[in-house]
């Protein structure tokens, strides 16, 4: 992790600071700096008046309890986790305050980190800021802050997807556990979903688990529906096949039917 922290230039132009007053905008890069020392979120401890007081000169601690609580309000610290690739390749996961473009502006722990937040609301718990073994956390791009409509479609999309997903992956004897997409998965899911739309990610998903077609029988036989199956340059080359009337057909493609046309030469060689 670098010792150094962005911030931009113009960062109390931002329409959220501005919204959250001078007592926010004044505080706000001291925050930035314990979320980057802290791996990406803070605790409660961490964001009372009395702790950030005394890394601010002293500064009143009324004004300091107005600004994180504008800040809050504005949607800049949210409840959540960021999750980054630790050491021996596994996840870890820090819990507690976070602001969603942390990573994306270089200030998390690693640039593949990922913000995301909780919603409380829905009985998700935010536990201490402290770094725990995640191993089925997912590394996507992250989020903007603060989250769009249109961010939040593609995210229940995501989860819509990976849950039909794990059904037709159960269904040829594959056990997936997690109840997110997992790393081989996850960005190339959320990808085809923002290109293609989720009812043709689906129809690939379906055509590959349960057509008799060949390429989907062998994309079966060589366990090859994980990442392959999402992958840019294979898709769309899927979902014509998924799409297409004779979709279940082993030997028809491109509208041609090759076992009819097989059948006829043959028949045409018989004495």
């Amino acid at each position: 992790m670098t010792a150094w922290l962005r911030l931009d230039l113009d960062y109390a132009d931002d329409a959220a600071i501005d919204s959250a007053g001078w007592e926010a905008c004044a505080i706000w890069p001291r925050i930035l700096c314990l979320l980057k020392q802290s791996k990406g979120a803070v605790s409660d401890h961490q964001l009372s008046p009395r702790y950030l007081s005394r890394r601010m000169a002293d500064m009143p601690e009324d004004v300091v309890e107005v600004g994180v609580s504008a800040l809050k309000r504005v949607g800049l610290l949210l409840p959540g986790r960021c999750v980054y690739l630790g050491p021996g390749g596994r996840d870890v996961e820090v819990s507690g305050w976070v602001t969603l473009n942390l990573a994306e502006k270089g200030n998390g722990p690693t640039a593949s980190a990922v913000v995301e937040s909780l919603d409380v609301s829905n009985g998700d718990q935010v536990g201490p800021s402290s770094p725990t073994s995640h191993a089925g956390a997912v590394s996507r791009p992250v989020a903007s802050c603060p989250v769009s409509s249109e961010k939040r479609a593609i995210s229940d999309g995501v989860a819509r997807l990976w849950e039909k997903y794990v059904e037709h992956q159960a269904a040829v004897g594959i056990k997936r556990r997690s109840e997110k997409p997992t790393a081989d998965v996850a960005p190339g899911l959320r990808a085809r979903l923002v290109e293609s739309g989720e009812d043709a990610v689906e129809a690939v998903i379906r055509w590959a688990h349960t057509s008799d077609h060949d390429r989907a029988k062998h994309l079966r036989e060589t366990k090859a529906l994980g990442e392959t199956l999402f992958r840019k340059s294979k898709f769309p080359q899927y979902l014509a096949f998924a799409e297409s009337p004779d979709s279940n057909g082993s030997s028809r493609q491109g509208g041609i039917d090759f076992e009819a046309i097989a059948a006829e030469v043959n028949a045409r060689r018989s004495p």
